[in-house]
């Protein structure tokens, strides 16, 4: 069985102070009869709260401000 790892970063600067931000990412992938996902992480920096839902389609979706 081939095992893949997967990195991915994403970052927003701004020209001045950011007083709210929505945010949703939809990067958490699913099992499947044809993959296994052995292990799945999501780091937000800097700290937040975090609510995961599945959307219309089951994807895997976690929002936060």
């Amino acid at each position: 069985m081939k095992r893949l790892r997967i990195e991915h970063a994403t970052g927003f600067r701004y020209q001045g102070d950011v007083g709210a931000s929505y945010n949703e990412a939809r990067m958490l992938p699913n099992s499947t009869d044809s993959q296994f996902v052995l292990s799945s992480q999501l780091d937000i920096e800097p700290s937040t709260s975090v609510n995961h839902y599945l959307d219309y389609f089951g994807t895997r979706v976690a929002a936060f401000d």
